[in-house]
């Protein structure tokens, strides 16, 4: 279990309670959450892949609502990402 594993539970319940004023549709929502969960099955779980797109969904809420799913899922898949570890010769 990683440190996000840990950390996002308590992220989403935080967000969950907050409804986002973004003019995205719940059919988009859910194909970004849907890919997302495809992408990272196994290293990432429903719940913090949800809470991330939630998060994402609020951050952009100043986008153009024709650009929003792509922008969404383009962040919350940057951010569902680990960090590279740098190498060091």
């Amino acid at each position: 279990m990683s440190v996000q594993d840990l950390i996002y539970p308590a992220v989403f319940k935080r967000l969950a309670a907050v409804e986002s004023q973004v003019p995205i549709s719940s059919r988009s929502y859910a194909d970004v959450v849907e890919r997302l969960f495809v992408e990272f099955e196994g290293r990432r779980s429903l719940p913090v892949i949800r809470a991330m797109v939630h998060e994402c969904r609020a951050e952009l809420r100043c986008s153009p609502e024709v650009a929003m799913p792509e922008l969404l899922e383009r962040l919350a898949r940057q951010r569902l990402n680990p960090a590279p570890v740098a190498a060091f010769a």
